[in-house]
């Protein structure tokens, strides 16, 4: 231990003896905490063997009050030193916890800010798509995306207070916006969600079935809905032969409804079937009355901007790629985009597609293109519903409705072009249009324009309102009286004899040179 009350070393980092030490130009590469210009203490407990150096050691400058260290060499000068909180660095107030927290401004970490609810974050009001990860619970994140902006006041207030550049119109309480970093290399997505989905396989119920614990199955009402319930097999056994349980939700909340027996098995009801699904996204709005505004349950705005060389570029991508090894049977819903509208009250459209362009710069070339000779094996477009109309176009005049050419345009190869069976109540083909002609046929027919072949009291009837004539063809009229005129008619089959003939009936003289006579 040093005799005196403090002595001067300027290296530490080879063994101090017990005591009080100091130096007047203190620096890392000797040991020491901080490299200065000015005057250090250091206190040390060294260990009693002078072969060693092991110590405990306190160190801090001599004019500075805020920052002090220690440390425990364990035989090695260099061991690095731990500030000392206390105080006058350090206010608990002003910290948190990991959990369980309430933070009372921004925090930042890691690129990612959290917002304090109850505060407006308006760090992006005026920022158009910012580098940036904002979370503020009830819709509390200002921003201002470059498609969908309005600008505010140029020079400051607006009505007592101080708006951003761009008006503070749009809110989120998660904002995730970004720009691409890197060239072809990857794919960059500004949000990416993956699932696994490798649990809740649920099969349909079969009474005198054995199920063992573990199994789900679905379980249908017998009342005409749509409703299904999910049960979970909770003991083994084998199910009996009119004992299902009800497909529909437990009627209380007695363990009685939840649980069922059938047969030896007992089932527990788990869930509707409905939603026993597992989902890589799910959006729900809720539109209240008494205040609700516009709304949309998802909303992707994509642009082209002047220059940009057009390529693959779609707003939203849905690919769905069966590797099961089983096709899809009739009644089996595996579809690339399901849409189901319901509700007691009709709303307007399951799927509307517009633009604002006028007619001199169109907005896409089709509407809606199915292409792929793979793509479906059964119908391009099914329509399997009870309604006025299949296919309605300018049904209420609302707009649109002017095909400059056809309404419908067949190229393709096939054996028909309209093929049409069932029962009709009317007819197969009504035409109240106005128009030059209501059937146009034209081309190369290897056999007729028209085939009628069905079974029927009339083939062909007539009753319009005709101003010359019913029917035209290249030497042969009818006018609507029903007056023939032709170049030449080839009549076969008459009788021979008025002979049993009624009235009107015609029959061909042939004593007197195949002369028509009318009885």
């Amino acid at each position: 231990m040093s005799t005196s009350a403090t002595e001067t070393r300027d290296d530490i980092s080879v063994r101090v003896p017990e005591g009080w030490w100091q130096t007047n130009n203190a620096a890392k590469a000797e040991g020491w905490p901080e490299d200065t210009n000015s005057w250090y203490h250091l206190i040390s407990a060294t260990h009693s063997n002078e072969s060693n150096y092991f110590a405990l050691q306190i160190s801090g400058g001599f004019f500075d009050n805020e920052h002090f260290y220690i440390r425990k060499t364990a035989n090695d000068g260099m061991r690095p030193w731990r500030e000392l909180w206390h105080t006058g660095n350090f206010d608990p107030n002003s910290k948190a916890n990991l959990s369980g927290a309430d933070f009372l401004g921004p925090v930042t970490t890691r690129g990612i800010t959290a917002t304090p609810s109850g505060q407006v974050n308006k760090t992006y009001a005026s920022t158009f798509n910012p580098d940036a990860v904002v979370i503020g619970a009830g819709n509390s994140v200002s921003f201002a995306p470059e498609g969908s902006s309005i600008l505010g006041p140029r020079d400051g207030p607006y009505d007592g207070q101080i708006m951003p550049r761009f008006f503070d119109h749009q809110r989120a309480s998660l904002l995730v916006s970004a720009t691409t970093a890197l060239d072809a290399q990857a794919q960059e997505q500004a949000i990416a969600v993956t699932l696994t989905n490798n649990k809740g396989e649920v099969r349909y119920y079969a009474p005198n079935t054995y199920y063992s614990v573990g199994q789900n199955v679905r379980v249908p009402r017998n009342d005409g809905s749509h409703q299904e319930a999910v049960y979970r097999c909770i003991q083994t056994g084998t199910t009996g032969a009119n004992s299902a349980p009800p497909g529909g939700r437990p009627w209380s909340d007695s363990d009685a409804d939840f649980i069922r027996a059938d047969g030896s098995v007992k089932w527990l009801w788990i869930n509707d079937f409905a939603i026993n699904a597992k989902v890589g996204q799910y959006i729900e709005v809720k539109n209240k009355a008494g205040g609700g505004g516009n709304a949309w349950g998802f909303c992707i705005n994509s642009s082209l901007e002047q220059g940009f060389k057009p390529g693959f570029t779609v707003a939203q991508e849905i690919n769905l790629f069966n590797d099961s090894g089983t096709d899809a049977d009739f009644g089996v819903n595996v579809h690339g985009l399901s849409i189901a509208m319901m509700g007691p009250n009709t709303t307007t459209a399951a799927l509307s597609i517009g633009t604002p362009n006028d007619r001199s710069h169109a907005g896409s070339r089709w509407g809606i293109r199915i292409s792929g000779s793979q793509t479906v094996n059964e119908a391009a477009i099914a329509l399997d519903l009870d309604t006025r109309y299949g296919i309605a176009a300018n049904q209420f005049d609302i707009g649109g409705g002017n095909f400059d050419e056809a309404f419908i345009l067949d190229r393709s190869t096939s054996n028909s072009s309209v093929e049409v069976s069932g029962t009709k109540r009317v007819a197969t083909i009504i035409d109240t249009a106005n128009s030059p002609t209501s059937l146009s046929i034209s081309g190369n027919k290897n056999f007729a324009g028209i085939y009628e072949h069905s079974t029927t009291p009339v083939g062909l009837k007539l009753l319009g309102t005709y101003g010359v004539l019913a029917i035209e063809a290249n030497g042969f009229r009818v006018n609507p009286w029903g007056d023939v005129t032709a170049k030449r008619l080839n009549l076969t089959g008459l009788p021979t004899s008025a002979n049993g003939l009624a009235p009107g009936d015609v029959w061909v003289d042939a004593g007197a040179g195949n002369v028509l006579r009318i009885v």
